[in-house]
């Protein structure tokens, strides 16, 4: 059986780089998500072609979406190693968000084209 390679003892340690601009950006997702959640709630009609309680489904997801960015700032703030998750977690409801709006348009005049995703 082989040895484990001891490591270098020159090698400076591995320290996270921080950004402090990172979390108070998080926060300020979030917060800034609430009262554009209560306008679409206001807004929205309340029925759709394919879904009863339009207004209610999007307003949960946005407050769902505004959770997770707030949730993202305070693992950032705190150096937690859940923050991974949660990030991911933000990154892949943006990435729904942005795909059912162009489903959504695809009928209107401002539909959105192939040429949106990249």
């Amino acid at each position: 059986m082989g040895t484990k390679p001891e490591p270098a003892k020159d090698a400076p340690p591995i320290v996270p780089r921080l950004h402090g601009w990172l979390a108070p950006l998080f926060f300020l997702a979030g917060l800034g998500l609430v009262p554009w959640t209560l306008y679409l709630f206001a807004t929205l009609p309340a029925r759709h072609l394919q879904a009863g309680y339009y207004d209610l489904a999007w307003s949960g997801f946005d407050l769902a979406l505004a959770a997770l960015f707030v949730a993202t700032g305070v693992g950032l703030l705190r150096s937690r190693l859940w923050v991974q998750s949660t990030a991911t977690a933000t990154a892949t409801m943006l990435s729904a968000t942005r795909g059912s709006t162009c489903s959504v348009r695809a009928q209107g005049t401002s539909g959105c084209s192939p040429s949106h995703w990249r």
